[in-house]
Parts: C-alpha cells; structure tokens; sequence
C-alpha cells in the first residue's frame, strides 16, 4: 500500500506537465512575454505594476509599524 501513495504523491506533477506541454498554455505563456516585453520597452511606462493593470488610488507607502 505504501508504494501505492508513493506514485499518487507524483500525480498532480504529472498533471502539471501535461498541461504544460498543452499548446493553448504554451501560447498565453507566450503572449505574457511579449505583454511584459512591450511594458520594460515602453517609451512612457506605468509609475507602478498596480497602474499597469488598472489600479488606482492605492498608497505604496509602507505602513508606521
């Protein structure tokens, strides 16, 4: 039985690279990369990850402790 929960203990790996490997991944991978290139080679670049996506009035101060 031990060796049983051994080899589902490697299930949800297996299923991870599968969906890896699945070409729609591959390709919205892909489409981030070049989204996130576009953003560093901008020539007028968000003040902020959080303006980039559409985040607005929220203080980036660190908070008194």
């Amino acid at each position: 039985m031990a060796a049983a929960d051994g080899d589902d203990s490697l299930y949800p790996i297996a299923v991870l690279i599968d969906e890896l490997r699945n070409e729609d991944v591959q390709r919205r991978f892909a489409m981030l990369a070049r989204l996130g290139l576009e953003l560093l080679t901008s020539s007028d670049p968000p003040a902020s990850a959080s303006q980039s996506v559409g985040i607005t009035g929220v203080s980036h101060r660190a908070q008194p402790g």
